[in-house]
């Protein structure tokens, strides 16, 4: 199936909606998008208004946020929002198409580069006289994976500040941590 033009049943413009997404939805039995990506907050914001839905906290200043909190004064656990806006621009430098195959793969060759960024700190921590390494590179390996896990969850219309508090529940309840 080709790429779609959808027009916007809010403001008329026609916007669209590419094949891998259409692949998606179909799989998942979702409708067609009727809004455009411009109207869609403003759809979300008229439903919270009409009290038809929770606000959610406004995206964070830092993509990643140390606080384990995800009430709406302090923000949301991650802000997924801002790093998926960030790296689908630079996916789009790339010329990467949105697929859940694709992002996979990248993921997993991450997790790879962090392996070999490990085994390295391991290597030199053992051979210093002080048993220092520079923990910096794992940290930006880590941060990659963590990006590419948000990018994942947005193609796959998943929020990760709805699933993180309630898999955090799911997991102090197996292993009887506390709040």
């Amino acid at each position: 199936m080709p790429d779609m033009l959808i027009a916007c049943v809010q403001c008329g413009t026609n916007f669209p909606w590419p094949e891998e997404d259409q692949e998606f939805y179909a799989k998942m039995n979702f409708t067609k998008p009727r809004r455009c990506p411009h109207c869609r907050p403003d759809r979300s914001s008229q439903r919270v208004k009409n009290g038809l839905v929770e606000p959610r906290p406004a995206p964070a200043r830092n993509p990643i946020q140390r606080s384990l909190n995800s009430d709406p004064i302090r923000g949301p656990l991650i802000n997924q929002d801002g790093i998926v806006e960030f790296v689908r621009k630079v996916e789009d430098k790339k010329g990467y198409r949105r697929d859940v195959r694709l992002v996979f793969a990248h993921i997993v060759e991450e997790i790879g580069e962090l392996a070999a960024k490990i085994y390295r700190y391991e290597s030199e921590a053992e051979a210093s006289a002080s048993g220092a390494a520079d923990p910096d590179p794992i940290g930006k390996e880590l941060l990659d994976i963590i990006f590419l896990a948000c990018y994942l969850a947005d193609i796959l219309n998943m929020d990760l500040n709805e699933i993180i508090p309630e898999r955090m529940a799911e997991i102090r309840a197996q292993y009887g941590v506390a709040k």
